[in-house]
This record gives C-alpha cells, sequence and structure tokens, in this order.
C-alpha cells in the first residue's frame, strides 16, 4: 500500500473516530485530562462500562488514578485544570509569605487530588488529611502511593466534629463527592465513622494552609478556629448553603481578621480566606 494511500486511510479513520465521539452522551466524552494514550484508555473504558482504574498524569506530573466513580474525572479536571487558580491562587503582598515547608491540612480528602496536587505545588510541603469514609480513603491512600508522597502525607481516618464521636455517613445520590453527615432527601445511611475536633485531626503542627470541601464541616471548622491560638495563611473553603449559614459563616471568618475572596463555579462558593497582616 502506498504512502499516499495509508495517508488516506488514517485520515478517514480520524475523521470518523471524531464523528463517532461528537455522537457519544456528554457524560461518556473525555475531557482532554492526561496524554493522548490516558484519554484513549479513559474513551475505551466509557464506551465498554469498564471499572479498571485508568492513571492520568497532569502537565506538572501529577498521577491520578480515575477510578469507575464517575466524579474522579471532575474532580481531577477541576484540581489541575480549569479551577486550579482557585485551589491554589496567587499570594497576595499583604499577606505572610509561606515558609519554604508550609503545613497543609486536607479536610474531605476524597481520593486524594488535592493532597498530591498540592504536595506538587509546594515540594517542601507536608500534608494531613482528614477523611472519613472508608472507600474513600482506600482510594486516597493510592492515589498517593502512585505518586510516592507517603513520606509526606499524615492521613486521619475521620472526620470533623465538635468532640470525639461517632456518626452515620450519608450516601448521596450525586456521587460519593456529597456523602456527608447529614440526611438529605435521596441520601441513603452508609458507613459509621469516626469524627475528632480540629486539635485532634491537627495534633502535630498548626497549618499554614487549610483546605476545607467536606460537606458542611465548614463550618464547625470556622467554630472551632476560633478557640485555637494559631490562624492558618490561607483557608480555601467549599461553603455549602444546604448545611448551614453561609452568612454566619463570612461574619465568624472576617472576626478572626480574615479577608474573603470569592472563587470557583458558579452555583458552589468557594471562598479564600486571607489572613491579612495587621497594618499592611
Amino acid at each position: 500500500m502506498s504512502t499516499r494511500l495509508l495517508g488516506s486511510t488514517r485520515d478517514a479513520l480520524r475523521h470518523r473516530a471524531k464523528h463517532l465521539y461528537r455522537r457519544l452522551p456528554a457524560d461518556r466524552r473525555v475531557r482532554g485530562l492526561g496524554s493522548f494514550a490516558h484519554r484513549r484508555r479513559l474513551l475505551l473504558r466509557k464506551l465498554v462500562g469498564g471499572s479498571w482504574t485508568v492513571v492520568v498524569a497532569s502537565p506538572a506530573g501529577v498521577r491520578y488514578p480515575i477510578t469507575a466513580d464517575p466524579v474522579d474525572e471532575l474532580i481531577a479536571e477541576d484540581v489541575a485544570g480549569r479551577w486550579h487558580h482557585a485551589y491554589f491562587p496567587d499570594w497576595p503582598a499583604d499577606v505572610d509569605p509561606l515558609p519554604p515547608s508550609p503545613t497543609i491540612l486536607d479536610l474531605g480528602g476524597h481520593h486524594g487530588f488535592f493532597t498530591v496536587t498540592a504536595l506538587a505545588e509546594h515540594p517542601g510541603s507536608r500534608v494531613t488529611v482528614a477523611e472519613p469514609n472508608p472507600a474513600s480513603l482506600a482510594c486516597l491512600r493510592a492515589t498517593i502511593a502512585h505518586n510516592g508522597m507517603s513520606a509526606r502525607v499524615r492521613v486521619v481516618p475521620a472526620g470533623l466534629g465538635a468532640r470525639r464521636s461517632t456518626a452515620t455517613l450519608y450516601t448521596s445520590p450525586e456521587g460519593s463527592w456529597g456523602d456527608s453527615l447529614f440526611e438529605e432527601d435521596g441520601a441513603t445511611p452508609g458507613a459509621t465513622v469516626d469524627l475528632l475536633p480540629l486539635a485532634d485531626i491537627v495534633a502535630v503542627a498548626p497549618p499554614d494552609i487549610v483546605k476545607c470541601n467536606a460537606e458542611g464541616a465548614e463550618y464547625q471548622l470556622i467554630d472551632q478556629l476560633a478557640a485555637e491560638p494559631w490562624r492558618p495563611a490561607l483557608l480555601v473553603v467549599m461553603v455549602h448553603p444546604e448545611f448551614g449559614d453561609p452568612e454566619s459563616f463570612e461574619q465568624q471568618a472576617r472576626a478572626l481578621g480574615y479577608r474573603l475572596e470569592r472563587d470557583g463555579p458558579a452555583g458552589r462558593p468557594l471562598y479564600h480566606l486571607w489572613r491579612v497582616t495587621p497594618g499592611a
């Protein structure tokens, strides 16, 4: 077969593949995460309804194991791509600079995508990550292991609570990222999980950065932070209006000396709480 004919055949196949891809339902499309080989494996899994894990890599080299859980791909895209700036904002001049080896607290670690991205973003950092869901914990540990970062992570298998206790984790019909301690319409009771107060979760060293996306735990976080002698330089907080009072959260944050900035997708309030240097 001539080179010209081979090229023509290749172009025809590529055109046919693009045509078929455009006809796929939106939830079966691959959204450009990872290399061409990664996207091909993800697409194959979607087409056949497979459940195997596909490991993809961000441009920065962070590896994300994309399980059959449909939220994995969405979260990886958010953290590594379109909403990276929301999770890792530029540092303002009126906030104290980060130390060379910052300590980071990840409340609501889910499958670990923020944790490993934060460790890559801040090479000298260490992370304490709290996650109460047993199923998510297994994925979280796998994500950390895939990136060879286990020595830099302390995993706390618990959620944030007012005191040491246990609670029922409710499974959300919206996917694993919506599992919470609140009984919503459509939610089903799941595992009994451990809860720890903020002081027990932090334990080792006060964090310089806190990320909280934990389905209502942000209200416990701001309540308990008021009782602590330390203040993180930055809190990245997803606020859930269905689980508490966002206005009260904002008032408490300002009372603690934080400036609030809104970021993130519409309908999913994400705040940056900056500890402003006095007199700046």
